[in-house]
């Protein structure tokens, strides 16, 4: 059996946050939007954003519980955090040097790893 990974659907309880959050914070740009529906591209990758969630999820520290990681990969991790900052995302981790990572928060508290190309 061959897999191919298609797009990947990001369940949110704000459709509007949420396109408000990945076009002016993450910059994914916008194809298409409806009553329900978001259809961005980052990239070569297509990211769907589906407004059905009855509520967010509750904020977690990273790593407190199972779920999937998304990572967004940037050339300079300072700058990235200075980014986060200026745009007033919550962080779910801090920027640490050692760590070569930090996490953001999304507007129904889904973590993105943002991580060091």
């Amino acid at each position: 059996m061959n897999f191919k990974l298609g797009e990947f659907n990001i369940v949110c309880s704000n459709l509007e946050k949420s396109v408000a959050f990945y076009t002016e914070v993450m910059q994914f740009q916008l194809m298409e939007k409806a009553t329900t529906y978001a259809h961005f591209k980052c990239q070569n990758q297509t990211i769907t954003l589906l407004g059905f969630a009855k509520k967010a999820k509750e904020k977690k520290h990273y790593g407190a519980e199972a779920t999937f990681s998304l990572d967004l990969r940037v050339s300079n991790l300072l700058e990235a955090s200075n980014y986060f900052k200026s745009k007033e995302v919550l962080f779910a981790q801090e920027y640490g040097k050692q760590e070569g990572f930090f996490c953001v928060y999304d507007p129904d508290f889904l973590i993105w790893e943002i991580v060091q190309e």
